[in-house]
């Protein structure tokens, strides 16, 4: 500043005059290339480097300006924006497009589930209103999906069969809305559908406020979801559920399974604009890879995070209201099955009631459909009649449909991927005549989920004549005569052949065994006046239930779930009965024995499902009562022990922990 100054006062007037009209002339730009098209390129042309000139690139004429007014060749050792675009790249902005796609109909998602969950909260501080679901969209959209499946070409999966187009009933489709309608009323309860959105997003809705107890979760983070895994991968968690759940449920028709999944690379990352049929295979998809995950060491990813991915197509399954939605009910049941929370008895109820719409429980008398569609009918029916006595049983609660109100055969025992129209026809019309639908002694697919079956019926006429508020004790006759018929049961065990068919361990089938035997002997043990042969009897069968669960549990091949931690704790509590009732029934050595097996198996279970450790300290806790008295001690409360331990066994599991 004080150069400056010192010049400023040695300039002379006219100088400054000067030099304030240069200030006052406005400044031209400097010359640039004047074509529009034209941009500084960030690597300059191999000529403008040579003449260390500007390179001005023009994207129209992929030249530089000075080589274009030159006409020369304009060549780069680089492209002109530094950015080498080789397959790597185009690979990697078509991924970017995909997750910015994924990305724009999550947050759409999102913003439709908070409108929704704006209006659950206005109806329920106003009041609960139901808004009757449009049929029309319903039906529409069903046979839509019936041309789609029509127009498919059969995929031959074996070689020799062919898959054929199943057909639906009639009554299907056009009571599609119908049954939408009566799910959402008797279901949901409070929840509505707000004007605007597509009936498929209120089924899922349906379903999720079930399963979330009225809270319907947000949709996860696109990218959190897990990729498709390897092909080995793949293989191994199709495998294991076929193996695993087919020797006891028949959950899906395994011949479309087969090809959703050779397609899998195509159907897996569809977005919810895709026709209904494709979400509805990439439901399947990612809904057996999760089920498949809890038996599979190293899935690559976990259960939770498959089942994310499936959850994506729920709706447009759910939309159909047909067989389709009938198999992703019963993979849901599978599912939760090994949850930590599982909605198991309202998700049975809600597949059963379907089965029921759909008039799966009953037998086909128009002949309108196909043989094949018939049987996968009669397989997902007698497969959601499993699970609702499963359900039922345990929670103590009633069936959802009585014995008497089924007339429908079971599946014949035939290979679940063969679709031969007229093998199946034949099977069936020797099955409806009284004959045997089965080859003697032939093993299919089929085999061990039909003798599951079985033990369940038993159970089942076991439940409804002996249990509740109207049931009678049973006799000794009674217990003979159904203990026989378990018998048998039991030496009908399909016997493991050469290939790798589903099939349940002997000590599994042993353990369905003692079950049965069991739920029919309990009611002997909760009467006043107990016969003394068959508590002896009883004792001896609870013996053999709680080594047979420690035998179970230490079985490398099975896989921990609650109800088998129910059914083993059921075993050690019909147990201490039998020695509440009569003290001496066992010798001291023994029922310390049989009590620490089911102590053992209990623990087992417990490390690995920690939700069900109270059921151990229960245990625990009452077993302690008759070891420190060890039957020596004139000091036993039976009676108070008794009272205890009855409404133990009569109550819902949920409501043990009240006991303790």
């Amino acid at each position: 500043m004080h150069l400056q100054s010192i010049k400023m006062e040695e300039s002379s007037p006219m100088e400054e005059v000067i030099m304030e009209h240069e200030r006052s002339i406005p400044r031209q730009p400097r010359s640039r290339p004047a074509s529009t098209g034209l941009r500084r390129s960030t690597n300059a042309c191999r000529r403008c480097k040579r003449k260390k000139i500007k390179c001005y690139y023009n994207g129209e004429t992929n030249q530089c300006a000075a080589c274009s007014k030159s006409c020369s060749d304009c060549l780069f050792d680089v492209p002109p924006d530094g950015v080498f675009r080789g397959h790597a790249y185009v690979t990697t902005l078509e991924a970017r497009v995909q997750s910015l796609e994924l990305q724009l109909r999550a947050t759409k998602t999102r913003r439709a589930e908070s409108q929704m969950r704006d209006s659950l909260r206005n109806s329920n501080a106003h009041g609960t209103t139901n808004i009757e679901p449009n049929p029309t969209t319903n039906t529409a959209r069903s046979h839509a999906h019936q041309d789609q499946r029509n127009a498919q070409q059969p995929v031959d999966w074996s070689g020799q069969n062919r898959r054929p187009v199943r057909q639906e009933s009639s009554f299907q489709n056009n009571d599609v809305g119908n049954t939408t309608d009566d799910f959402s009323g008797n279901l949901s309860g409070n929840l509505i559908e707000p004007s605007g959105e597509p009936q498929r997003s209120s089924s899922e809705l349906v379903v999720l406020n079930m399963l979330y107890n009225s809270a319907v979760p947000s949709d996860p983070d696109i990218d959190s979801l897990p990729s498709l895994p390897s092909s080995k991968t793949a293989r191994k968690l199709v495998d294991a559920v076929f193996l695993y759940v087919q020797a006891r449920y028949c959950i899906v028709d395994w011949a479309q399974v087969r090809e959703w999944h050779r397609d899998r690379e195509s159907l897996a990352y569809l977005s919810n604009d895709a026709p209904i049929a494709s979400q509805t295979g990439a439901y399947f998809i990612w809904i057996i890879y999760a089920i498949g995950a809890r038996f599979v060491a190293n899935p690559e990813h976990s259960s939770e995070a498959y089942f994310a991915r499936a959850r994506c197509y729920l709706s447009a399954v759910m939309s159909l209201q047909n067989l389709e939605t009938v198999q992703a009910l019963l993979c849901l049941v599978q599912y939760y099955f090994r949850a930590s929370e599982p909605p198991i008895w309202h998700l049975v109820g809600f597949v059963l009631r379907l089965c029921v719409k759909l008039r799966y429980h009953r037998k086909d008398t128009s002949q309108n459909l196909d043989a094949y569609t018939i049987e996968l009918q009669k397989r997902f029916f007698w497969c959601a009649y499993c699970f609702d006595r499963c359900a039922s049983m345990l929670s103590k609660l009633p069936f959802g449909i009585s014995d008497l109100d089924i007339d429908v055969e079971t599946p014949v025992d035939i290979e679940v991927t063969c679709t031969d129209q007229e093998k199946i026809r034949e099977l069936q019309v020797k099955q409806a005549n009284g004959e045997s639908s089965s080859d003697e002694g032939a093993i299919t697919t089929m085999t061990a989920a039909l003798h599951h079956l079985q033990v369940y019926r038993i159970r089942s006429r076991i439940t409804t004549t002996f249990m509740g508020p109207n049931a009678r004790v049973p006799s000794s006759s009674d217990v003979a005569s159904l203990l026989s018929e378990l018998d048998e049961w039991k030496q009908q065990e399909p016997h493991q052949d050469s290939r790798p068919l589903p099939h349940q361990g002997a000590d599994r089938v042993r353990a369905n065994y003692l079950q049965a035997v069991l739920l029919l002997i309990r009611p002997v043990l909760m009467s006043d006046t107990v016969d003394p042969d068959l508590v002896e009897l009883c004792v001896n069968f609870a013996v053999d239930a709680c080594e047979s669960a420690k035998t179970l549990s230490l079985n490398p091949q099975t896989h921990a779930d609650r109800i088998t931690t129910y059914h083993v704790f059921y075993f050690g509590m019909t147990l201490l009965q039998c020695l509440a009732i009569q003290p001496t029934a066992l010798t001291p050595r023994r029922a310390h024995h049989a009590i620490s097996s089911c102590l053992s198996a209990l623990a087992i279970y417990a490390r690995m499902l920690p939700s069900v450790a109270p059921f151990l300290h229960l245990f625990e806790m009452l077993s302690d009562l008759f070891v420190r008295n060890d039957h020596a001690s004139g000091e036993y409360p039976v009676g108070e022990v008794r009272r205890v331990l009855n409404k133990i066994v009569s109550s819902d599991p949920s409501e043990t922990s009240g006991a303790m």
